[in-house]
């Protein structure tokens, strides 16, 4: 009984707390897009909790908060807040995916030696675009190929980005 008791508070501190404290984090570094990620992340789980234990309160018949068109169109403004920013999250997510899939197993030709784009991951730093890649060559490229093989890159995308390349030589 008392695990049951506890378990609503348990619940609830495991879903706001570590989303705020990162959020901390983020305002300690001086990092506005870490913590604004963060505290919208904290903002979805407090709203989330709140308008469903609303809804389970009024459905179980210990609350009168949903009775008026009033309560409703509140609900719809906070829904709506808490929307916009998520969606614009969700299509930035969705934008790196379709980037690192399209740059997957990609190959470039640079003096006549072959380059094979394996994994690619973009994310920011320092609020910079930063794109790791791992590179796949037969044989060794000179410092000249491999500012070709970057402009190569870059003439694909309006963006700027720093590059970061891991490369691996097979025989």
């Amino acid at each position: 009984r008392e695990i049951m008791q506890s378990l609503a508070g348990v619940a609830i501190a495991v879903a706001l707390v570590p989303p705020l404290a990162v959020a901390g984090i983020g305002l300690g570094r001086g990092d506005a897009e870490f913590f604004a990620h963060a505290f919208l992340l904290f903002s979805t789980n407090l709203i989330g909790i709140v308008l469903f234990a609303v809804l389970t309160f009024r459905v179980l018949g210990f609350s009168a908060a949903i009775r008026g068109k009033q309560s409703f169109a509140f609900v719809a403004v906070i829904l709506a807040l808490i929307a916009v920013p998520l969606y614009f999250a969700y299509d930035d997510i969705v934008e790196d995916i379709r980037f690192e899939r399209n740059w997957q197993r990609e190959r470039f030709l640079v003096n006549g030696k072959y380059i094979i784009v394996k994994k690619v991951e973009k994310h920011k730093e320092n609020n910079r675009d930063v794109v790791t890649m791992n590179i796949v060559t037969r044989e060794v490229l000179t410092a000249e190929e491999l500012r070709e093989f970057k402009n190569k890159i870059r003439g694909n995308f309006s963006e700027q980005f720093f590059i970061r390349a891991t490369m691996t030589y097979i025989l």
